[in-house]
């Protein structure tokens, strides 16, 4: 997961063909990579995207013509926003309110997410942490068939993955963002379906009410 705030400002240090996309070399200027490895997700211009390469100062990244589509910066050589992403045990520096527009968070409790199942003391620190929030804002990119299989350790978690948390956590409000490019607004429409009906069959307590994220979104708390 990710603050919004830039980290550093790094430079694109080379662009090259890759398939119908690009491998992007991005030089990181004063961010701190030592702990940044293959496989993590770095924010760059505020588009998360996936280390493929590391060496010295520079990260490489893979990005699809549909990323290239709906970014802008991101082929040339300019310089870019830069942040990693956020561990479990981070701090969110700023109010809510003042990051995102989306919420109005007084008094409440908003979380920003990103988790997968498969490590047990992962799964209950998680659902420690978004013990009774009022609002998991999720990163539901894939489903969970792409989460654990082609797009496994791509840095995004699934639909399911948020619900099964949110469950565990009685959480109230949970929203799904952070859609795949490739989907269209039917594809989204039928997850969120698809996410209703999972979380009526696997639900053991209180309703988790759930929302897929859309442009121009505003909750109030």
């Amino acid at each position: 997961m990710f603050t919004g705030i830039v980290a550093a400002v790094g430079k694109i240090a080379a662009v090259a063909p890759r398939g119908d996309g690009l491998r992007l070399v991005v030089g990181t200027g004063a961010l701190d990579i030592s702990d940044v490895a293959v496989g993590d997700s770095v924010a760059v211009n505020g588009c998360c995207l996936t280390v493929v390469a590391k060496s010295g100062a520079t990260l490489g990244f893979d990005l699809s013509a549909e990323t290239l589509a709906c970014t802008a910066g991101l082929d040339g050589t300019a310089d870019v926003n830069l942040e990693k992403a956020l561990r479990l045990a981070d701090r969110l520096q700023v109010p809510l309110r003042e990051r995102n527009r989306l919420l109005t968070a007084a008094g409440y409790a908003p979380l920003y997410a990103e988790h997968r199942l498969d490590d047990p003391d992962v799964v209950e620190a998680a659902a420690t942490f978004f013990a009774d929030a009022d609002l998991v804002i999720f990163d539901a990119m894939y489903s969970l068939a792409e989460a654990v299989s082609v797009k496994e350790d791509w840095g995004h978690s699934s639909n399911v993955v948020g619900v099964e948390l949110c469950q565990l956590a009685n959480v109230k409000h949970l929203v799904l963002f952070h859609h795949e490019p490739a989907h269209n607004d039917e594809r989204i429409g039928e997850i969120w379906r698809e996410t209703l009906r999972y979380e009526e069959i696997s639900r053991t307590g209180e309703p988790l009410r759930v929302t897929a994220a859309y442009d121009g979104l505003e909750i109030e708390l």
